[in-house]
C-alpha cells in the first residue's frame, strides 16, 4: 500500500484526505478507529477502561454473528404499522428503508450505498427528475448509544447486586447483550419480546456467547407487571411506533 505524501510536512486539508483515503480502504473500521484513540489519544483519562474495550469488541461479534442469521435485521412474522401521525407519520412502505444500526453502522451504511445496494432517494413519478430522500429508520440502539447509556448516563458496573435492567421490545437483543457485558454480569437483565423468532435468536445469542445473568421472556409485557414493577432500569426504545396501532399506543 503505497501514499504519496507531499514533502515532510503535512497541511491540516493534506492530513485529512490522506486519512479519508486510508480508512476507506480498512476492511475493520471500528478497529482502526479503537486503535486510533488508544495509541493517540493524549492522557490517561482518555482511554478506554479494558471491561468498556472488551464489551465493545464481544458486541461487534455478536452483531456479525446476528448478521449471518438476520442479514436484513428483520424477520418475515414482524408486522410493522406505519405511523399516521407524530414525528414518524412520513414514513411509508415506499419511502422509508430500515437499516439496524447495531448489525451496520453509518460506515457500513455508505459503503452499501456505494456499492449500490442500497439508494438514498426514490422516484415520486417514475421515470422522471421528481425525487425525493428516503427515510432511513432502525429500530435498534447503535453502539456508540449503547455504550453511552450503559457506562454514561447509567454505569451499570458501579450499581449494586440485584440492579434490575429491563428492555421492552429487545428485538435481535442489543440492549440486553450490552447491559450484561457493560454490567460485568453483576447486574440482572430481562428482555421482553413478543416475537417468537427474535426470542429464539436472543436465547441462542446468550447461550452461544454466554452472557451472565440475562434473560429473554417471550411475551406482551403489560401482562407481566411484576417484571416491570421490580425494574431499576427500563429501556423502551421505539416500542409504541410502528409496531402498535394507534388506540394501543
Amino acid at each position: 500500500m503505497n501514499f504519496t505524501v507531499p514533502g515532510n510536512e503535512l497541511t491540516l486539508k493534506e492530513a485529512c484526505e490522506l486519512f479519508g483515503a486510508l480508512i476507506n480502504r480498512v476492511k475493520k473500521k471500528e478497529g482502526f478507529i479503537d486503535w486510533i484513540h488508544t495509541t493517540y489519544c493524549e492522557g490517561e483519562e482518555c482511554a478506554k477502561p479494558v471491561f468498556v474495550v472488551d464489551s465493545i469488541n464481544k458486541l461487534r461479534e455478536i452483531a456479525d454473528h446476528i448478521k449471518t442469521k438476520i442479514p436484513e435485521g428483520s424477520v418475515r412474522s414482524e408486522k410493522i404499522i406505519w405511523p399516521s401521525s407524530g414525528h414518524d407519520a412520513d414514513c411509508g412502505e415506499k419511502n422509508t428503508v430500515h437499516v439496524d444500526c447495531f448489525l451496520y453502522d453509518d460506515h457500513a451504511l455508505q459503503e452499501m450505498i456505494n456499492a449500490g445496494k442500497l439508494k438514498r432517494r426514490f422516484c415520486v413519478d417514475c421515470g422522471s427528475r421528481n425525487i425525493k430522500d428516503l427515510n432511513f429508520i432502525s429500530h435498534s440502539l447503535a453502539h456508540c448509544q449503547l455504550e453511552f447509556i450503559f457506562t454514561q448516563l447509567v454505569p451499570l458496573k458501579s450499581q449494586a447486586e440485584g440492579f434490575n435492567v429491563l428492555d421492552i421490545g429487545s428485538r435481535l437483543g442489543a440492549v440486553i447483550y450490552a447491559a450484561s457485558l457493560y454490567g460485568c454480569g453483576k447486574v440482572s437483565v430481562t428482555g421482553v419480546e413478543q416475537n417468537e423468532e427474535f426470542v429464539k435468536l436472543q436465547e441462542e445469542v446468550i447461550r452461544d456467547f454466554s452472557l451472565q445473568n440475562v434473560e429473554v421472556v417471550c411475551a406482551d409485557v403489560r401482562a407481566q407487571p411484576d417484571l416491570v414493577s421490580k425494574a431499576d432500569l427500563i429501556i423502551m426504545n421505539n416500542v409504541f411506533s410502528f409496531f402498535m396501532e394507534a388506540e394501543e399506543q
